[in-house]
């Protein structure tokens, strides 16, 4: 339940289309036809636009740092976003990498606007049990970050700790989590325990005793009513994707059993099409896949890693350069490319649990598997993680075009977590360890 707070072109957008239309009279720079003209000419197909929430584009609607990002007047930047976009629908060379070079795939961390009376504002908010120590006055953005990452060490040493002692006798809903809002957050069935306060006791005793070994004091931790919460899939993932995309969700069965998981991404393998998954779904070559569930047929696996990758390839023709991203409205990522990300950069994970979710590289290590055995230069991370999120795509997020549009460079896909110097990370497999072992690459728009 991972909750950075996200600002992009595209949210506010559909939220104002959503309320009953664009208020402004002043003429659009773009039409709802140039727009899906636009969207027909990259290669989407019809279905898909159909279920976008695609409207006129007026300036008004846009917010004032996406023109102050581009650098230049809100006129100057239409103009030549709207020059841009007609180029493509007229299948100019050059125009498409002129538009992913304006719109380059990097993205800056959200603005972290916590403070000492983000606790007093949750006094009153519905569903609160208690709220326990205090957030720091910190003033820079950096300062806020360590605080933010601080948070993030003592969620993963205490976590599990909490899960052990508590979730077995269903005392706790599975959720606890670190946020952008500078306090933690811990969830809990109300309604089959006989005394609240004192399990908030000691649940905070658990947590503060190791945010003191850390430094930490008077740690923030806000309980809350987790009765009526349960772990989904996010939804709009468990729908029927044709073509294939990734983020959603992909079945396979083993025996009598069902495993479900989440779809990477769609791509080649010389001559053939079809999309990487993660390789320790109990699957075996051959093995039928399915998506979201049996007994819609999606592909059968012909490629397993388990060297350099924990990946399998499926052939599967019916498949497209499209990523399932952040989750309000209709959101869409076209893959414009592919690389293995760098150490502390920031990452993105789309998976059918966790949902649109963020963090850091750590390092790069060796790792066992339980299925595969040893896996060589795995990218350890610091997004959060659950059960179900396995083959996850694991990307970088750009700045968005249009509304719900945005492109991204797929970075690997997501394998499980990983306990170093005690503390619990995600791993994922980079891309070059992909292509090391099964020779494939990401399809790519264009």
């Amino acid at each position: 339940m991972n909750k950075w707070k996200i600002l992009s072109l595209g949210i506010v957008i559909v939220l104002i289309t959503a309320n009953g239309g664009i208020a402004s009279k002043e003429k659009p720079f773009l039409s709802k036809d140039e727009i899906k003209g636009f969207l027909t000419s990259l290669g989407i197909d019809e279905k898909t636009i159909a279920t976008m929430n695609i409207s006129d584009l007026y300036l008004s609607d846009i917010p004032d740092d996406f023109w102050s990002w581009m650098n230049m007047s809100k006129e100057e930047s239409a103009k030549l976003i709207k020059d841009i976009i007609h180029q493509i629908i007229n299948n100019e060379s050059g125009a498409l990498e002129k538009l992913i070079e304006l719109f380059p795939v990097e993205r800056e961390r959200p603005i972290l606007t916590f403070g000492p009376e983000t606790l007093e504002e949750l006094k009153d908010r519905s569903g609160v049990i208690a709220i326990y120590g205090r957030i720091p006055k910190l003033n820079a953005q950096e300062e806020k970050w360590k605080w933010v990452n601080k948070l993030q060490e003592i969620f993963n040493k205490t976590g599990h700790l909490i899960g052990e002692k508590f979730m077995k006798k269903n005392k706790i809903v599975p959720m606890f989590a670190t946020n952008g809002e500078g306090y933690l957050e811990v969830y809990i069935n109300r309604k089959i325990c006989n005394d609240i306060q004192k399990l908030v006791r000691e649940i905070y005793s658990i947590i503060d005793a190791t945010a003191k070994k850390l430094g930490i004091k008077e740690v923030p931790v806000v309980f809350f009513d987790g009765s009526d919460f349960k772990v989904v899939l996010d939804a709009g993932r468990t729908d029927k994707y044709r073509p294939i995309r990734g983020g959603i969700q992909v079945t396979n069965i083993k025996g009598s059993d069902l495993e479900i998981s989440t779809l990477g991404y769609s791509a080649r393998r010389y001559f053939t099409k079809g999309y990487v998954i993660c390789g320790h779904l109990s699957i075996e070559y051959d093995t039928t896949m399915y998506q979201p569930l049996p007994y819609e047929q999606a592909g059968r696996v012909k490629y397993i890693g388990g060297e350099w990758a924990d990946a399998a390839f499926v052939a599967f023709n019916n498949v497209a350069p499209y990523v399932y991203t952040v989750p309000y409205g209709y959101h869409l990522g076209l893959v414009a490319g592919y690389y293995d990300p760098w150490i502390n950069q920031q990452v993105w994970m789309s998976g059918i649990i966790s949902g649109w979710v963020t963090g850091t590289v750590y390092k790069y290590a060796n790792i066992i598997s339980p299925v595969h055995g040893l896996l060589y230069r795995q990218a350890v991370a610091t997004y959060p993680r659950a059960l179900g999120d396995s083959g996850a795509p694991v990307l970088d997020y750009g700045r968005e075009i249009l509304p719900g549009l945005a492109f991204v460079k797929i970075l690997g896909i997501h394998s499980g977590s990983v306990i170093i110097n005690n503390r619990l990370y995600s791993y994922f497999s980079p891309q070059s360890g992909v292509y090391t072992d099964l020779h494939a690459r990401p399809l790519v728009i264009g």
